[in-house]
């Protein structure tokens, strides 16, 4: 177990000798190795006292609080994280290097788009009928890529948005019409499949800020995506690349009928999995989680090497 859900009305968690003690309302109880975490999710009403909190960061294990009526994350507790401030600094410095940043921001671009043709390439396998429609968006995608510019990081985007609005529609084609999926809609989501995604979403993000700031690296820095308030802009640009892959889970689940219609509540303030629902999702998502977090270590760690590689030429 790298990860614990807590996703039940009323429980109460403490600590007992490093291990975490939930205590449900109806009297039961059970023990939790805190050696064995390394993030906690929280949704709904949970009990958890301050130096519980305290003790979680200490231990460097990141906790994500959700609503408790949506999938969006109302907070993070990031814990401990590098303590090697030069990192930091470096990035600062990159973000004022023009030609640095564009080239950081056009390798997040060509990973994001290289994914999309694998993942296109994945359904033409499987949905031989859809090709016509496949076809279009992997034309789409593919020029992208092959004249990806050097410009500035604000045409990259724009690009960007116009790869996902075409890797979207190849999704459309294939998943099932019952699901009324036309397209990526969110803040609600308004159909099933944008409901896994939102949260799944969500969960990825939350992973790449806390695989950011344990390297010692600024998750609100980015370089696609420019810093912006309120947004950790960097943890957006490392889990662009990963989309693809995330939506392609997704897409399976749905295409083995892995969800049913009573695993979403739809209603006028969006479509959100219920908890039948998120009982399927949680171990769907970290059957498939682990070599994304590694993804997230290991392209933040080639980040640092970049940023001292770049500090080291310069001088």
């Amino acid at each position: 177990m790298s990860t614990l859900y807590l996703d039940r009305n009323d429980l109460e968690v403490s600590a007992e000798s490093r291990h975490l003690r939930l205590r449900a309302a109806d009297g039961l109880s059970t023990t939790v190795p805190m050696r064995l975490l390394e993030r906690v999710v929280v949704r709904g009403r949970v009990g958890l006292d301050s130096s519980l909190l305290g003790l979680l960061a200490e231990a460097g294990i990141a906790i994500t609080f959700l609503g408790a009526r949506s999938h969006k994350r109302r907070a993070i507790l990031l814990g401990s994280g590098g303590q090697d401030a030069s990192r930091r600094l470096l990035q600062y410095r990159a973000l004022h290097d023009a030609t640095l940043k564009v080239e950081i921001a056009r390798q997040v671009l060509d990973r994001k788009l290289g994914a999309s043709l694998a993942g296109i390439d994945t359904m033409l396998e499987q949905r031989p009928d859809c090709r016509h429609a496949l076809h279009k968006s992997r034309r789409t995608v593919a020029a992208m890529q092959s004249g990806l510019p050097a410009g500035d990081c604000d045409t990259m985007l724009g690009l960007e948005g116009a790869a996902a609005h075409a890797w979207f529609q190849a999704l459309a084609a294939v998943l099932p019409e019952q699901w009324g999926f036309a397209g990526r809609n969110r803040r609600p989501p308004r159909d099933p499949f944008n409901s896994c995604l939102s949260l799944a979403y969500t969960l990825i993000h939350s992973d790449a800020c806390q695989v950011a700031w344990s390297v010692g690296l600024d998750p609100m820095l980015g370089f696609l995506h420019e810093p912006l308030h309120g947004r950790e802009s960097l943890a957006c640009d490392l889990v662009e690349p990963l989309r693809p892959r995330i939506d392609l889970v997704f897409w399976r689940a749905f295409a083995e009928r892995r969800f049913q219609s009573h695993h979403f509540s739809d209603t006028a303030q969006g479509c959100y999995l219920t908890k039948p629902g998120r009982q399927r999702f949680y171990p769907l998502w970290e059957a498939h989680a682990a070599p994304w977090r590694r993804y997230l270590r290991l392209t933040c760690v080639k980040l640092v090497k970049a940023l001292h590689d770049a500090k080291n030429e310069a001088a």
